[in-house]
């Protein structure tokens, strides 16, 4: 691996000794590991933070706002382990019974889980936050993908749209085909879906949409340059 600068002038380098190694980057931190175990966490002057030899395999690994996120996997279940700056494990969730959909923080940094329960012979998708043991939402037939602060609330993306949840209820939802990806920015919220692109208000009414000619993966959160597409 090696760390280049605006001209591709090589910074600093790191060899790793194994197969497929895997890459994730956010943030000024650089995790590689690869499927047997192995991650290694750098900040961008190339310092190794903390490095973890697991004994379960990585299926995947993520940064988490400094936080480092693993998903390990074995014959027994699931299990995903976050790692504050400094290596130290500040959270374990163990799974058998559900199966781990994503993690991630949201806005306001804290750590929400989704996971797909299908013991009662239906796909029941429940959302957890760190801080909870029970599940602070749950939809049947759809799967929940992220969720971003919203007021005092949150917007939920699944996989069939988008709700807005608050005081512990669903206050509205709607329906996007093929959808891709949400941003915030004040109380305007975009919906990427298809080869659309949508704005809502505060009450989930359409107030723009564009078709693009150009067909997009994902959004930028920082949505003041957004702007310039409505012009």
């Amino acid at each position: 691996m090696s760390y280049l600068d605006h001209n591709s002038a090589t910074l600093w380098s790191r060899t790793f000794l194994f197969d497929e190694p895997n890459l994730k980057i956010e943030g000024g931190r650089i995790a590689v590991f690869n499927k047997e175990g192995e991650i290694y966490v750098y900040n961008s002057e190339g310092k190794e933070i903390f490095t973890i030899d697991m004994e379960d395999k990585i299926f995947d690994a993520r940064i988490l706002d400094g936080d480092v996120g693993v998903h390990l996997k074995n014959d027994k279940g699931e299990t995903i382990i976050v790692y504050g700056p400094d290596g130290t494990e500040k959270l374990r969730n163990e799974y058998s019974g559900e199966i781990p959909l994503g993690y991630w923080k949201d806005e306001k940094g804290e750590l929400k889980f989704s996971v797909i329960d299908t013991a009662d012979g239906e796909i029941l998708s429940k959302l957890y936050s760190e801080n909870e043991q029970e599940p602070i939402f749950s939809v049947v037939d759809e799967l929940i993908l992220k969720t971003f602060s919203y007021g005092n609330g949150s917007i939920i993306l699944t996989d069939e749209g988008i709700k807005l949840f608050k005081s512990n209820e669903i206050k509205w939802e709607r329906d996007f085909p093929l959808i891709k990806d949400v941003a915030v920015d004040g109380t305007d919220i975009y919906v990427l879906y298809g080869d659309n692109l949508e704005v809502l208000d505060k009450t989930g009414q359409t107030i723009k949409k564009l078709t693009n000619p150009i067909e997009y993966k994902g959004l930028q959160q920082s949505w003041k340059v957004c702007n310039n597409v409505w012009q």
